[in-house]
């Protein structure tokens, strides 16, 4: 049995993260209004819009507001919310994200 090897350094920072949704990952089609997005894909930008979420809420908690800013801009381009339709609930989250009074911020 191969044992999996863990950075612990990513495990505690935004980086992989990070790395993953702004860099590695391929968003063809979301922000395309001519294409039309299927069921399944719709899922699948969902999920990656929640993803987009948490990661601009844990840069915002660490107290970096302006990397949450900038998920932010980058989320609405990439996974428009009117092509993808996030449930109430990730919308409202959407609404309120990197809105400081709403977090205990580290110090």
């Amino acid at each position: 049995m191969k044992k999996l090897r863990i950075n612990i350094k990513w495990l505690r920072s935004t980086g992989l993260l990070t790395y993953k949704l702004l860099k590695r990952y391929s968003y063809r089609g979301y922000a395309d209004p001519s294409v039309p997005i299927d069921k399944l894909s719709r899922f699948a930008g969902q999920e990656l819009f929640s993803a987009f979420l948490s990661l601009a809420q844990s840069e915002l908690m660490q107290g970096n507001s302006s990397a949450c800013k900038q998920i932010k801009l980058e989320l609405v381009k990439r996974l428009p919310p009117e092509r993808i339709h996030p449930s109430e609930e990730l919308l409202k989250w959407y609404d309120n994200l990197c809105d400081s009074s709403q977090v205990r911020l580290k110090k």
